[in-house]
């Protein structure tokens, strides 16, 4: 959910390495089960309501990564697509790829349309703290990393009108205490 209270195209780095090459594939989190959760928030729903539809979005969530870290996801097809159809033009053949251009596909992150991208760095409390700048000048980027007693995040953004790098870092903290009450509690 962005901070204008819309749901937004998010990117999440799944690990490949464990192929020859492998690097990274796409998660796509947003998905209908955070969806309906993100809502349920909104309007206010039960502790009981919101921690069946936020572990519902966790189920679904842990199933693309689980799909993605074993190459059964298909961003990077479609980055190979339009590598290919680049490569192709640079020797004069124009090949056309109509759902690479459709507005619906940039308006689900691709094309580098993602308004948030995340990535995971790990468990070591002293290890790096990696990021990118966002993917579009109106997104925003939150790496982090799990440590014994608590997450450590990264957040970037572009210094411009588009975004407000504060009110997404209070958003986070309200966010992650949210969850973690309701998580807890049993009203």
């Amino acid at each position: 959910m962005t901070i204008e209270h819309r749901l937004a195209p998010t990117y999440e780095t799944a690990s490949t390495r464990k192929f020859y090459h492998g690097r990274t594939e796409t998660v796509r989190s947003l998905t209908a089960d955070l969806a309906k959760y993100l809502w349920a928030c909104e309007d206010s729903a039960t502790h009981e309501t919101l921690k069946t539809l936020f572990f519902d979005a966790y189920n679904s969530h842990n199933t693309l990564m689980d799909a993605a870290r074993e190459g059964k996801a298909v961003d990077r097809h479609f980055l190979g697509l339009r590598k290919a159809q680049e490569a192709l033009k640079s020797y004069g053949e124009v090949i056309q790829i109509p759902f690479l251009d459709h507005p619906s596909f940039a308006a689900s992150g691709g094309n580098g349309n993602f308004l948030l991208s995340t990535s995971f760095l790990g468990y070591n409390e002293n290890g790096c703290f990696g990021y990118v700048v966002p993917m579009c000048k109106d997104g925003y980027g939150a790496f982090y990393r799990i440590n014994n007693n608590c997450f450590t995040f990264t957040l970037s953004n572009y210094l411009d009108d588009a975004t407000n790098g504060d009110e997404f870092r209070e958003n986070l903290e309200y966010s992650l205490d949210f969850i973690k009450n309701v998580i807890l509690t049993n009203e």
